[in-house]
């Protein structure tokens, strides 16, 4: 969950940090989605006040439209902090995080990627 196409001069914190740029489409990362990338998980609360929903939204769209292979994966009920706070032992039922980001990994890396190298 991340601020991927936040507009930095909207917010009065952000704005000074950001207000100096000539072009501040350079501190949005939506901006360089075209770029060259790996395979990307995006992860977000539903439930997310700091970051909207529309950030990942809008990065997965923009990284699918230049060919790139991304997962977005939406949490029900789960706020900003809560998915990192999931991946410790005691927060597990919170949010499916550890599972998810270890499935995207095996995915991969693991023995169905393997399998599929060595195919092609």
């Amino acid at each position: 969950a991340g601020p991927y196409s936040f507009d930095p001069l909207e917010s009065r914190m952000t704005r000074t940090v950001f207000s100096h740029l000539k072009d501040v489409q350079v501190a949005r990362p939506v901006t360089f989605a075209a770029q060259p990338a790996p395979p990307t998980l995006l992860l977000h609360g539903a439930t997310d006040t700091t970051v909207g929903l529309h950030n990942s939204d809008d990065m997965a769209s923009a990284m699918k439209a230049a060919g790139h292979t991304v997962t977005e994966i939406v949490y029900a009920k789960v706020g900003h902090i809560g998915i990192v706070a999931a991946l410790a032992a005691p927060l597990r039922g919170y949010a499916p995080t550890l599972n998810d980001s270890a499935a995207f990994i095996d995915g991969l890396f693991g023995p169905t990627a393997e399998a599929a190298h060595a195919a092609q």
